[in-house]
C-alpha cells in the first residue's frame, strides 16, 4: 500500500514539473508586460501577483487574434492605406489680423465738437446707417447758410441764374464733402432751415476696431476718429526667412490651426507675398486669408500656419498608427476579421500629423489607424516579449 502511495506521489510530481517545464507557458504582468518569467512569484517592478499565459504555437507569431469584446474595447480603427500628395511640411507661428481690405477708417469731415457719442468702446458692434455721433460745427452752419442763400437767389433771379449755379454748385460740393446726401439735402431745402448740429451715420457694419475719442472733443477736419472693420474675414500673417522663401509661392495651400481651439483646423492658400523683406530683417511676410462668419476668431489671436514642399504623391500614414522604438517603426495590419499582424515599416518624411512609408506597405492593405498600443500592449503581453525582438530573429 505505502509502495502504491508512493509511485502516485511520484508520477504527480513527474506531472507538474512537466507542465512547469511547458514551452508555450509563460507568467506576466499585466502592467508590465515586458516581464517574462517561467514560475510564478510577483513582478519585480510592481511588485503585482504575475499572470499566467499560453502561446498557440500554430499561429503566426506577429499576429494576434481579438475578440469582437476587445475590439470594441480597444477602439480598433482600420482605414485602407492609400497613396497621396505629401511633402516636407514647414510649420510657422502666425498671427491673426484684420483684413485691411474691409477695414475702414472715419475721420472728421468737419472741423467742430462732439456733441454726443453714441460709439462707446472697442468691439462694439454696428451696422450700416447706425448713428455714429453728433457734431456741432460752425463751419457746417455756414455751408448751409450759402446753400440755401444760393439755392433762393438761383429760383428767384432768373436773369442772374447761370451766376448762381455755378455758386450753388459750389456749395452743394461743399455739403457733400461734409457728408449730406440727397435725402438730407431734400429736407435742407424743404425746411429752409440752417442747423449747426449734424449725426453722421455709419457707411459700413463691423466692429468698433480703434476709438481715439470721448465725448466733449474738439476735432478737426480729416481728423482719425475710429476705425470700423468686418472680422467676417481675417488675415493670417507669418513671417518666413528669406532663403526659403522658394518652397512657397502665391495660391500655395496652407493648413491654420489654433493653440486656443484644439482640433480646428482650416485650409487657406496663400493671398500674399511681401516683394520685400521686413525692414531691418531677413524676414518675409506672407498672408492667407481665412472665413470667419461666426466671429470664433479675433485679431491678436496666435495660430500656427504650415505648408509642404516638395510634394510628391506617396503612401503617408497618420502618426499615430505608427508604433516606433530604438531599432524599428511597426504599423498594425489587420490580416482578416479580428486577426492582426505586427508589420515592419521604412519611414520618410515626417509631418506634424502624418508620415511617409517607404516601404513595408502597399496601397490597400488595412492599416489599423487607432487602438494602436493598446493592440501592442495586448501582443506582448500574449508573445511574451517585445515583437521587435521577435523580428530580429
Amino acid at each position: 500500500m505505502f509502495i502504491w502511495l508512493l509511485l502516485i506521489f511520484l508520477m504527480a510530481c513527474t506531472s507538474a514539473e512537466k507542465k512547469a517545464d511547458d514551452p508555450f507557458v509563460f507568467y506576466t504582468c499585466s502592467m508590465d508586460p515586458q516581464v517574462m518569467e517561467k514560475k510564478p512569484g510577483r513582478c519585480p517592478i510592481c511588485k503585482m501577483d504575475l499572470t499566467r499565459i499560453k502561446i498557440d504555437p500554430n499561429q503566426n507569431q506577429q499576429e494576434i487574434k481579438l475578440s469582437e469584446r476587445q475590439i470594441k474595447l480597444a477602439n480598433i480603427g482600420i482605414r485602407p492605406v492609400e497613396e497621396v500628395l505629401f511633402g516636407k511640411e514647414k510649420i510657422l507661428n502666425a498671427t491673426i489680423t484684420e483684413n485691411e481690405n474691409l477695414t475702414k477708417s472715419f475721420a472728421s469731415r468737419m472741423n467742430g465738437r462732439i456733441e454726443k457719442l453714441y460709439v462707446q468702446f472697442i468691439g462694439q458692434k454696428i451696422e450700416k446707417g447706425d448713428k455714429l455721433y453728433d457734431i456741432y460745427s460752425q463751419d457746417l452752419l455756414q455751408a448751409e447758410r450759402e446753400y440755401l442763400m444760393a439755392f433762393e437767389n438761383e429760383k428767384s433771379v432768373s436773369e442772374n441764374g447761370l451766376h448762381y449755379s455755378g455758386f450753388l454748385k459750389s456749395a452743394l460740393n461743399r455739403l457733400f464733402l461734409f457728408g449730406f446726401d440727397e435725402q438730407q439735402l431734400k429736407k435742407l431745402e424743404t425746411d429752409g432751415q440752417a442747423s449747426a448740429f449734424y449725426t453722421v451715420l455709419s457707411e459700413s457694419s463691423g466692429v468698433i476696431t480703434s476709438l481715439n475719442i470721448t465725448q466733449g472733443d474738439q476735432v478737426e477736419e480729416g481728423q482719425e476718429l475710429f476705425k470700423v472693420s468686418d472680422l467676417s474675414s481675417l488675415w493670417v500673417e507669418a513671417e518666413l526667412f528669406g532663403n526659403e522663401i522658394l518652397q512657397v509661392k502665391n495660391n500655395t495651400e496652407v493648413k491654420i490651426t489654433f493653440p486656443g481651439f484644439p482640433g480646428k483646423t482650416v485650409f487657406s492658400k496663400i493671398a500674399f507675398m511681401s516683394p520685400e523683406m521686413l525692414p531691418g530683417s531677413r524676414i518675409n511676410l506672407i498672408r492667407a486669408e481665412i472665413s470667419n462668419v461666426d466671429l470664433n476668431y479675433q485679431p491678436g489671436m496666435l495660430a500656427l500656419l504650415s505648408f509642404r514642399s516638395g510634394v510628391k504623391k506617396t503612401i503617408a500614414i497618420p502618426s499615430d498608427a505608427l508604433v516606433m522604438d530604438e531599432k524599428e517603426n511597426t504599423v498594425w495590419l489587420q490580416i482578416r476579421k479580428g486577426v492582426y499582424r505586427a508589420q515592419r515599416v521604412e519611414i520618410g518624411i515626417q509631418g506634424v500629423d502624418s508620415i511617409e512609408v517607404v516601404s513595408g506597405i502597399s496601397q490597400g492593405d488595412r492599416l489599423v489607424v487607432s487602438g494602436v498600443y493598446l493592440l501592442n500592449s495586448e501582443y506582448s503581453t500574449r508573445k511574451g516579449n517585445r515583437f521587435t525582438k521577435e523580428h530580429a530573429h
